[in-house]
Formats: structure tokens, C-alpha cells, sequence
């Protein structure tokens, strides 16, 4: 049994993790395994952050030599399982268990009634080869926790979607979760950038939606492993989740808006990642509701969908800010204009180009029935010329204006006919 000596509380002080790998390094050369002390420092550096990071605190270590092993045991409050997570350029999380994995000679995980033991074995010479992708898959010897008796769960059926979009998704969610878990350990130094009150706000809502989130991503890594471009999302969940997922998404987006400050290292969500965050919370949140009070839910609006309908509110943003652009353009340009001619000038060049026209011209008549353009654009300077002369064959401007009918000519064919 492991003595007072072999173990160590680490609470949320700045310095916890930097005094747990001092420990290691003691325990290492006490227990006669000098040589294992830098490889525990590692593995403990890693373990401890990411109990402290997922859990909270307090997290406690545990080193022991054997004389086949030095042994490192992490235990924290949290029964979510720990995964090997894929790491990539954008994310800040996802590295530790792979570390942990080269490392040693043997690691795992096992669950107990008021949390969970990391633990691995490290040897001289030890380490085993890193798998080429993660799986998604715990550790050897973990079981799952048993549901809830005291609540029911139900089966949501979120449909399927993009693996890449939905790991990435999930990296740029735990980058967040990594820093307001550092801006709350750091919340009573002077210069803290982000409130502790909005950092265990996030704290509390990943903790009480971690249940959905972790099943989501194991998943998705199990979908990235076996090469599927699409996850199905099929989760069993207690109706309580939708009130989790509801605070969750609003915390994120306080998150967003530090983020939008430049008040985090993290950067805002990207539009495509809080699409699909919002997708697939409410979807969840509403097969809940409907199971908890014994309706059959709708079927769920599939992420495909909800893209063409936020790609239509787009479009017509886009519409509305374009024609905001134009006006703004005609009135700088009015701003400069003299004379009746730059006005005119003005209207003909913008309406050719807010109706991607070839050619466009303004004809005024006079008082004595001649014709008289003041601008034109795109129109050969004969054809202007012998239009004001009243020299001009039939055209479908003279024939506007004798009959005061618009002329619309759809070809050829129409024009000859005319």
C-alpha cells in the first residue's frame, strides 16, 4: 500500500504542476530508479494537467518504485474516460496520452465510485510504438460507468456528419476549455485577461455537458480510425442534458465574445464550427425534451439542411449589404458631381454595374421631339451621335419613346421581327 511518502495532493495553485514533477523526479531517485526520472517527470507533468484540466481539482499523485517498475498513479473526482485524441496544427490539446503511451512500458485507466486512476508503468529501455491514428478507445481496463438508475435515458439520433468537421469542432471546443481552466487557476494574479466568473461558468457547463461531448468524440475518433469521412451520431443520454446543452452553448458564445475582444489567446469559433455546435445541441436538446415528456420527436433536421437554410440568411445579408455598398458608392460619387452631365454619368456607370450590363445609356427629349444623351456607356460614339441626330434607323430606345412602352428584345430573332 502506498505510504504518506509516496503521495501528493496537488490543489489549483499556480505552481501544482511544476511542484507534482519536482516530486516525481524525488520519488524516482528514492525508489532507486534515477534513471526513469526524467520519463516520469513527463508522464506526470502530463497526467497531473490534464486531471486538473478535466477534473478540477484537487488531484492526487501517487509514485511508487517495484523492483520491476516505477509506478505513477493520477486520481481525480471526474468517471469520464480519457482518450487518445488526434492533435493537429490548430489544437492545444490532444498530445498528453500519446506521451504518456511512449513513454511507458504499460498504462490505463480504472474507474472507481467517486472518480478515476491514470496509472502507468515505466521501465529502462520501455515504451511501446505509438499507434498511427487514435480509435477513440479507453485504456486497457477501464469499464464504463453502469447508467443511472435515478434517471432515465433516451436515444437521440443526430443523423451523420462530416468526421473532419466534427473533430475539428471538438479541438477548437477543448482549446477553449484549456484556457479558461488556466484563467481560473490564474484569477487572483494581477493581469488576469478573462473574469473568474465567466471562466467557472465554462468550467461548470463542460463539466455538466462533458457526458454528451465525450460520447460524441469517441465517435468520431472510432469513425477516424476506420477511415469513414461521416460519423453516425447515436447517443443514450438523461433528459437533464438538454438543460446542460442549453447553458453550454450560451457560455460558449460569452467565450466568443471575449475571444471577438481579444481578451483570449483562443480564437472565436469559426462560422462552420458554431453552425455545427449549434446543430447539433438544440437537435439533441430537442429529442430530449420531446422523449422526457413522452412525445415522439421530429425528425431531426439534417446539418446538410440546416447549412442551405443559414446559407440562404447569408445570401440575403450578402443582397442587403451590397446594396448598401451601391447606394453608398452613387452617393460618393453624386458628392464630386457639378454639373447635370456628371450627374448623369453617375446614374448610367452604376446602373450598368448593379445589372452587369454591357451598355447603358441616358436619352432625354427635348422640347422639340430631338433626342439627347447626356452619358452613355459601352455604346460606339457613331451610334450616340446619330441617335441625337435623329439620323438613327428604328431602335428600341426610339420605339420606347414613341409609344412611352418598355421594348424588351429576348434575341435575335425578336429584333429582326421588330
Amino acid at each position: 500500500m502506498p505510504t504518506d511518502a509516496d503521495r501528493l495532493v496537488v490543489t489549483d495553485e499556480a505552481d501544482a504542476v511544476s511542484r507534482a514533477r519536482r516530486f516525481a523526479i524525488d520519488r524516482a531517485r528514492e525508489t532507486g530508479w534515477s534513471e526513469l526520472a526524467a520519463d516520469a517527470e513527463l508522464v506526470v507533468s502530463e497526467l497531473v494537467t490534464n486531471g486538473l484540466l478535466h477534473a478540477g481539482p484537487p488531484v492526487e499523485l501517487v509514485v511508487t518504485g517495484t523492483e520491476c517498475a516505477l509506478r505513477i498513479e493520477v486520481r481525480d473526482q471526474s468517471q469520464v474516460a480519457p482518450l487518445l485524441a488526434r492533435s493537429g496544427v490548430d489544437s492545444m490539446t490532444g498530445r498528453g496520452l500519446a506521451l504518456v503511451e511512449v513513454l511507458s512500458d504499460r498504462w490505463g485507466a480504472d474507474r472507481h465510485a467517486d472518480g478515476k486512476t491514470i496509472w502507468a508503468e515505466l521501465v529502462p529501455g520501455a515504451g511501446v510504438e505509438r499507434m498511427e491514428e487514435p480509435d477513440g478507445t479507453v485504456p486497457d481496463g477501464w469499464q464504463d460507468a453502469p447508467a443511472s438508475e435515478d434517471e432515465p435515458r433516451f436515444t437521440v439520433a443526430l443523423g451523420d456528419v462530416p468526421t473532419d468537421l466534427l473533430l475539428a469542432s471538438k479541438a477548437h471546443v477543448d482549446n477553449l476549455v484549456r484556457e479558461f481552466t488556466l484563467a481560473a487557476t490564474g484569477a487572483g494574479v494581477e493581469g488576469t485577461a478573462v473574469p473568474v466568473e465567466l471562466a467557472e461558468l465554462v468550467e461548470a457547463v463542460v463539466h455538466r455537458f462533458a457526458e454528451a461531448r465525450q460520447a460524441i468524440r469517441r465517435q468520431a475518433l472510432a469513425a477516424a480510425a476506420a477511415g469513414q469521412e461521416r460519423t453516425e451520431l447515436v447517443l443514450r443520454l438523461p433528459a437533464s442534458m438538454a438543460d446542460a446543452g442549453a447553458a453550454y452553448l450560451s457560455a460558449l458564445d460569452q467565450a466568443d465574445a471575449y475571444a471577438r475582444a481579444a481578451r483570449l489567446l483562443t480564437l472565436e469559433t469559426p462560422p462552420q464550427y458554431r453552425l455545427f455546435r449549434r446543430w447539433y445541441v438544440e437537435s439533441l436538446m430537442q429529442q430530449l425534451r420531446h422523449a422526457a415528456a413522452g412525445e415522439p420527436a421530429p425528425p431531426p433536421v439534417t446539418l446538410e439542411r440546416r447549412l442551405l437554410d443559414e446559407l440562404a440568411v447569408v445570401a440575403a445579408a450578402q443582397r442587403a449589404s451590397d446594396r448598401a455598398a451601391r447606394l453608398h458608392a452613387v452617393a460618393a460619387a453624386l458628392a464630386g458631381a457639378t454639373t447635370p452631365e456628371d450627374v448623369a454619368a453617375v446614374a448610367v456607370s452604376e446602373g450598368v454595374t448593379v445589372l452587369g450590363a454591357d451598355r447603358g445609356g441616358l436619352i432625354l427629349v427635348r422640347p422639340d421631339g430631338g433626342l439627347e444623351i447626356p452619358a452613355a456607356v459601352g455604346h460606339p460614339v457613331a451610334v450616340v451621335e446619330r441617335v441625337q441626330s435623329g439620323l438613327a434607323e428604328r431602335l428600341p430606345i426610339t420605339e420606347a419613346i414613341a409609344t412611352g412602352e418598355p421594348v424588351w428584345v429576348e434575341s435575335r430573332e425578336d429584333r429582326d421581327e421588330r
